[in-house]
């Protein structure tokens, strides 16, 4: 699925833990979903699913802050955080 200016559900939260794991979910522990040792651009692009960016605008700006990172790596990843139920189109 395609998606022009991804969003992270509103009902969501992000947390970054000490190790650098990211947990996105619902306060309750059942429904987060954490994505151990992810790449350095994982952070930055997930603060930047706010529906206000597209996908080319959010590579643009993760390889502006210097990140190795390409359009499919952008692409995959929202498709994957989308199949787990946690993005919605703005």
């Amino acid at each position: 699925m395609h998606y022009f200016k991804p969003l992270l559900k509103r009902s969501h939260q992000v947390f970054v833990a000490d190790d650098g794991s990211i947990w996105i979910g619902k306060e309750s522990q059942k429904s987060r979903k954490i994505i151990q040792s992810p790449p350095p651009w994982v952070a930055g692009l997930v603060s930047k699913l706010d529906g206000e960016y597209t996908l080319p605008r959010i590579l643009s700006e993760l390889k502006s802050e210097r990140y190795d990172v390409t359009k499919c790596d952008v692409h995959d990843f929202v498709s994957a955080l989308a199949s787990c139920g946690l993005i919605e189109e703005s």
